[in-house]
């Protein structure tokens, strides 16, 4: 489950997309008959997006369901504010707005924040995408097993990543913005020697 913009969201293998409102205490279902595998809400919680084993793909806004894709290849959803955009992952393409490019990797998981979907792959790897322009902007390694989550933090800055390495790992997301030189200049600070010397040293 996952909680956003006051509202409780999870999937019942019993009973399928379930909702409560934190402020008023209701309850509310999914459809019935029709079984989901995934899903997941926009950060200020007006939307959700669920993934059915069948290959469809549906949109929560307020209390109106709606099929909006069919993709039987599909393994992870998330959706942006509003419900737009909607954004899929099958294996090995990511699908944003229906628009879908391959990626490196088996995908697993995907999220959306701020303009960027995460993209966690069976390799170890995280892709990070430009929403916009469906590019890569950046390769987070570190896992040493397949990554089976990927969240963002609210204001975007940073995303957290669980692998089955039993790790989870903490990715600062703002240093996508800085400099080079200035991330260099930090890192020779921290170690007391010079990149040449580290390398010289080698």
């Amino acid at each position: 489950g996952w909680l956003a913009g006051g509202r409780l969201w999870g999937l019942s293998y019993a009973r399928g997309p379930l909702t409560w409102d934190a402020r008023t205490g209701e309850e509310r279902e999914g459809p019935v008959g029709v079984d989901f595998f995934d899903g997941s809400s926009s950060e200020d919680g007006t939307a959700a997006l669920f993934a059915d084993d069948t290959g469809g793909i549906w949109r929560l806004s307020g209390e109106r369901w709606e099929r909006v894709a069919e993709d039987p290849d599909v393994v992870a959803v998330d959706v942006g504010p509003g419900g737009a955009p909607l954004v899929w992952a099958r294996r090995r393409a990511l699908c944003i707005d229906r628009v879908c490019k391959p990626v490196e990797g088996e995908i697993i998981d995907v999220a959306l924040s701020h303009g960027l979907v995460a993209a966690s792959t069976i390799s170890g790897d995280v892709w990070l995408i430009d929403a916009a322009s469906g590019r890569a902007v950046a390769l987070l390694q570190g896992h040493a097993g397949q990554v089976s989550s990927v969240e963002f933090s609210p204001d975007g800055d940073w995303l957290a990543s669980g692998s089955w390495d039993g790790t989870v790992r903490r990715w600062d997301l703002r240093q996508l913005h800085t400099p080079a030189a200035e991330l260099l200049d930090a890192a020779e600070a921290r170690w007391g020697l010079s990149l040449q010397d580290a390398l010289r040293s080698r």
